[in-house]
């Protein structure tokens, strides 16, 4: 009775992690339009939604693109939530030798994303600091220090999964370091996902 529920520490540190988010400059969660348009994986069905749904809005998007990226950050805190009966779903399966209720993988999949939202909560700050500090020193942010970021962010949750995993399935290494990498990737396309409901949804409701 000392610890929180794990819905009500998840909806806590998910409006923390908005709240840095919003401070520190730097986006994971929530994209501007001009993201979902150019982002390499879905980018080919954003712009053709758009294209079908507002057929006048060219590149010049002019006042619209204001009006989504409001409307766009108030649905992807709403719907983070979508995101942990997918990873639950996929954590089942991948143990599905065990045998274990749903609602356990939905227990561990609301802990994990509560950890992943604080730990980008301590990354993104950092990251800003450092990326202000490059670019104030006549570099431009680039894909590579993108990516550099985006592999300490996956490196933090791939040790925290590979903990949970043996301290909760009690796997060995072996199992463990397989199960990460595949949970990994299907975070990565969960999130893809996600991005993907949230502009189908913003774009339909402006």
């Amino acid at each position: 009775m000392g610890y929180l529920a794990p819905l009500s520490l998840f909806l806590w540190i998910n409006v923390a992690f908005f709240l840095i988010q919003s401070i520190s400059g730097l986006g994971i969660l929530t994209w501007p339009l001009r993201v979902h348009l150019s982002d390499d994986s879905i980018g080919w069905l954003t712009n053709w939604l758009l294209a079908q749904r507002k057929p006048g809005v060219g590149a010049a998007m002019g006042g619209y693109a204001d009006i989504f990226n409001a409307l766009e950050a108030v649905h992807a805190k709403s719907l983070v939530i979508v995101m942990v009966p997918a990873f639950a779903a996929i954590l089942g399966a991948l143990t599905l030798d065990r045998r274990e209720p749903f609602r356990h993988m939905l227990t561990f999949t609301t802990h994990f994303f509560s950890f992943a939202l604080l730990w980008l909560c301590l990354l993104f700050p950092i990251a800003a600091i450092v990326l202000r500090l490059i670019v104030g020193g006549g570099a431009a942010v680039n894909h590579a220090m993108d990516l550099a970021v985006s592999a300490v962010e996956a490196g933090g949750l791939a040790w925290y999964l590979y903990i949970a995993l043996g301290t909760v399935f009690d796997m060995s290494w072996l199992r463990r370091s397989i199960t990460v990498v595949a949970l990994i990737a299907a975070q990565y396309a969960i999130l893809k996902a996600y991005h993907l409901v949230v502009f189908t949804v913003t774009l339909y409701s402006t």
